[in-house]
């Protein structure tokens, strides 16, 4: 059980960390180069093209992207905010490698001894006085979330000694902030950017960038899937209102003719074979499930059918693409910055 707890307090001592370097006093920063244009503080996007796609010699301009624009920011900021906290976790986790080289141990080791064995296990009592005044906002039975509230009383508890041993980790080091911004590369030379020594080793936008790699490359595939999902919508609309137009129809008769007319029966039978073939996956007995099952395929059905009749006026049309993936940038590793005698 104490294994499963690490992970807990590594993340406490970064959660720490950034509190700290909040309350204390900040060295004045110096100049660093201004982001490239049209793009935002999480280094993560590139500006995107006025046009972004063509149907027919209709354009699809960059404004029109307008649906998926707030979870786009909400991902970007991720990796904005993980970047202002990937210096304190690089700082700490070098105090705490250097800490457990000291001793001859493990960092996990060195969490146990520091920690986790100096905190009390929270008692019955203790949940249940954590539980009287705030069952009204609780709105359950003591029974059902006293493990919780024992598991959120523990962590509190291992955030108070964590912070502690983080105090004496960094009072005992010397650890100097450069002042510099911790902000995206705007160029290869910017990877040697020096953020922080800790005794003596230096802490760069390269350490930064590397660690963020995984969170800035999902955060830029998802930010294209975003967008291409728009668009796509975009142009099939395009497409069905220029269908219409050519048949002298509505696009309502137009769907109903090419899409609901052309849906199959979804019977009780077509939903017990589904049922049969998939049961492993789905809790509950078919009587149980029954009316999900028929109205999940209906909406696979009219789903499948629209993407046929999409793909059908996509193949008779000129639709030209100019939005592309986003790449994280590939710049060679700079050469290592001398450490601070």
């Amino acid at each position: 059980m104490r294994a499963k707890l690490l992970p807990v307090v590594l993340a406490t001592l970064v959660l720490f960390s950034t509190l700290q370097a909040q309350t204390n006093s900040k060295p004045k920063a110096s100049p660093t180069p201004a982001a490239p244009a049209n793009t935002n503080d999480c280094g993560c996007d590139v500006p995107l093209p006025e046009v972004l796609a063509t149907v027919n010699r209709v354009n699809i301009t960059r404004q029109q992207l307008t649906a998926s624009q707030a979870r786009i920011k909400e991902l970007q900021e991720e990796v904005s905010n993980a970047r202002k906290r990937e210096l304190d976790l690089q700082i700490n986790s070098r105090l705490l490698d250097e800490e457990a080289k000291r001793r001859g141990s493990s960092t996990g080791k060195v969490l146990e001894e520091e920690v986790i064995a100096k905190v009390a296990e929270p008692t019955d009592a203790e949940a249940l006085a954590f539980f009287e005044p705030n069952k009204d906002r609780i709105r359950s039975d003591f029974a059902t979330v006293k493990k919780d509230i024992i598991d959120y009383l523990r962590n509190q508890r291992q955030t108070e000694q964590a912070n502690l041993f983080v105090d004496r980790l960094r009072a005992a080091a010397q650890v100097k902030l450069s002042g510099i911004e911790v902000s995206p590369p705007a160029s290869e030379a910017d990877l040697a950017r020096i953020f922080a020594t800790v005794n003596g080793k230096n802490i760069t936008s390269a350490d930064v960038e590397n660690a963020l790699k995984p969170l800035v490359t999902s955060v830029q595939d998802q930010v294209y899937a975003l967008r291409k999902s728009e668009m796509d919508v975009k142009i099939n609309d395009i497409l069905l209102v220029q269908e219409a137009t050519k048949k002298v129809t509505s696009t309502k008769a137009l769907l109903e003719a090419e899409v609901i007319a052309k849906l199959p029966i979804i019977t009780e039978a077509v939903a017990q074979k589904f049922y049969d073939e998939n049961k492993e996956r789905l809790r509950g007995d078919f009587a149980t499930l029954k009316v999900q099952l028929i109205e999940y395929l209906k909406e696979k059905a009219k789903s499948d059918q629209e993407e046929v009749f999409a793909t059908r006026l996509r193949n008779a049309a000129t639709v030209r693409i100019f939005l592309t993936p986003l790449i994280p940038p590939r710049w060679s590793k700079p050469d290592p910055p001398k450490n601070n005698p």
